[in-house]
């Protein structure tokens, strides 16, 4: 008799204990993120420059399970000019970045640390006016992502957001108001970009 009454206290401590933890981190269902990006975007090769910027951003998602999950981030901003850059024209210019991919978080439920790695399908594209002719010239092109970073629940469907994310492709071609022009060989480019906000899980 009084080993079942301790077996039975003992499983309603377990399992009010794990009715507890379970309230740490809700990672499944959708996502809902704000960002700020520090970021930088350098040319590779002969026409290698260096420039960095500053802007927003915001992710959408869907968690299948705790662990993985399918996002689309937004990312834009501004980015100085840096004299070195034959392809930039202006003091400064207008810089986004689209990427749809997939994220893999680690540990579980029960934690509020959770780590995750990330990889996506991105696209670039730059904005400036152009003080010659007038009017606004946009560069564009598509890249690979990978990054990683970390979620931290300080509520379990709120989350402080750490990331870096780094992007490398090549800029296909050029669009202003009277033209288009087509790079045959691409203008290969890397790119990269901090976040740091909060992710709301409803």
């Amino acid at each position: 008799m009084i080993r079942n009454f301790v077996a039975a206290a003992l499983a309603g401590a377990v399992l009010q204990a794990g009715a507890l933890r379970a309230q740490e981190s809700r990672n499944a269902g959708f996502m809902l993120g704000l960002h700020a990006v520090p970021m930088g975007l350098d040319g590779v090769g002969e026409d290698r420059f260096e420039e960095q910027g500053m802007g927003l951003g915001l992710t959408l998602g869907y968690g299948f399970n705790d662990r993985i999950a399918l996002y689309g981030t937004v990312d834009g901003g501004y980015i100085d000019y840096e004299p070195g850059n034959p392809a930039a024209v202006g003091e400064d210019y207008e810089s986004m970045t689209v990427d749809l991919g997939a994220r893999m978080s680690f540990g579980n439920e029960f934690r509020r640390m959770r780590p995750f790695i990330n990889a996506a399908i991105s696209a670039v594209m730059t904005s400036e006016e152009d003080p010659n002719e007038g009017g606004i010239v946009t560069t564009s092109g598509g890249g690979l992502t990978v990054g990683g970073g970390l979620q931290y629940f300080y509520r379990p469907r709120w989350a402080l957001l750490l990331a870096a994310q780094a992007t490398t492709g090549a800029f296909t071609e050029s669009d202003s108001e009277d033209q288009t022009i087509l790079f045959r060989e691409g203008v290969p480019y890397s790119h990269y970009r901090a976040q740091l906000g909060v992710t709301w899980h409803p």
